[in-house]
This record gives structure tokens, C-alpha cells and sequence, in this order.
């Protein structure tokens, strides 16, 4: 990881031991070039998530991502369980249950992986932890919604030079990302941004 994503993943960190030292119920959690979208105030008070949940994602990307089973909440919104990648950390909604997991997860290991695809993709297979997606989103960050960002990102730089230098994936791991990716663009629908 690059100086830029250690630092992106002890700032999440440090908010995720604040849940638990102020036993919050939970947090939501932004990145400082979002928008966010209609009744983000309402949306924002997470009364209608499942107590299992651990992470509720507020963003989009507009990417394809597999969708599960709907729930209906307020706000004429949806909220379906995140099984497949998803990553960014544009903005999210973690709750006490998810910080102690994520906190646990961690502890005492290095941190190898960017914290957005720890969270977003590699976790995701684990059965007691819970990830739903709003839908459609309230949040969406300047450069996916404008196509480029008025804000620099100091992670762009460092991430190019760390992931050149990175360990080569093998071609079995090429075929089943490949797979997955196809999986997507056939089956998949974007999350819109309201």
C-alpha cells in the first residue's frame, strides 16, 4: 500500500475505535469531496437497517454490481445485502457491531489491502458480517459525478507507483476476476445516485 492508502485506512480506523470508546450506536462516515443527495437527513438516521447489519454503504459508483433481495425502507429507497465488490469510501454508515468486527479483523495484522476493498470485496464472503447497499444511493463523490474532480486526490499518485510494483495475480486468479467482471456487465445493474 502507498503512503496515501495507510493513511485513508487509519483516519477510517481512528473513527471506527470512536464508535466503540463513545459506544455509539454508529457513524457515518464521508469523504470530503461528496454530494449527497435527497433526504440525506432522513436517510443519514439509520433507523431502518437490519440489527445484523455492520456496514450500510451511502455511495455509488455507478459501476454494475450484482444486486440481492430488496428491502423496502423510506424515503421511496431500497436497501439490499452487498454480496459482491463494491469498493470506495465515498460515504458509509458503520455500526458499533461492524467497528468491534472490523477492529478484530485487523488487530495485530498488517494491512496489505487498500481498507475499501477489505471492506468491499474481501470480507464480503464472510457469514457474520453484513454489508447493505442503499439504493438508489445519497452520496456520490465530485469525480463520479462530474467526470473529473475539482478536489486532488493524493492517492492517485502513490496508488499507480505501489500497484506496478505489486505482486503479479495468477492466471488462475486473472480467469476468475475475468469471470466475475463479464458476471457484472451481463447481470449487473448500476446503483443510481438520488
Amino acid at each position: 500500500m502507498c503512503d496515501g492508502e495507510i493513511a485513508c485506512a487509519l483516519s477510517h480506523i481512528v473513527l471506527w475505535n470512536f464508535v466503540l470508546e463513545n459506544n455509539l450506536d454508529y457513524i457515518n462516515i464521508f469523504e470530503d469531496d461528496i454530494y449527497l443527495g435527497e433526504n440525506a437527513k432522513e436517510l443519514l438516521e439509520i433507523d431502518y437497517i437490519p440489527k445484523d447489519t455492520d456496514i450500510l454503504k451511502l455511495e455509488t459508483l455507478y459501476g454494475k454490481i450484482m444486486l440481492g433481495s430488496m428491502y423496502k425502507i423510506k424515503c421511496q429507497r431500497n436497501i439490499f445485502q452487498l454480496k459482491y465488490k463494491h469498493t470506495g469510501m465515498g460515504g458509509y454508515t458503520i455500526t458499533a457491531k461492524g467497528a468491534r468486527y472490523l477492529l478484530n479483523k485487523i488487530q495485530n495484522r498488517q494491512l496489505v489491502l487498500a481498507i475499501d476493498t477489505l471492506i468491499f470485496d474481501k470480507l464480503l464472503n464472510q457469514r457474520e458480517y453484513k454489508v447493505m447497499q442503499l439504493y438508489p444511493a445519497v452520496c456520490i463523490q465530485d469525480l463520479i459525478i462530474n467526470g473529473e474532480s475539482k478536489f486532488k486526490s493524493s492517492l492517485q499518485d502513490g496508488r499507480e507507483t505501489v500497484h506496478a510494483n505489486q505482486t503479479k495475480t495468477t492466471p488462475l486468479e486473472k480467469v476468475i476476476n475475468e469471470l466475475g467482471r463479464i458476471k457484472r456487465r451481463i447481470f449487473g445493474k448500476p446503483v443510481p445516485f438520488k
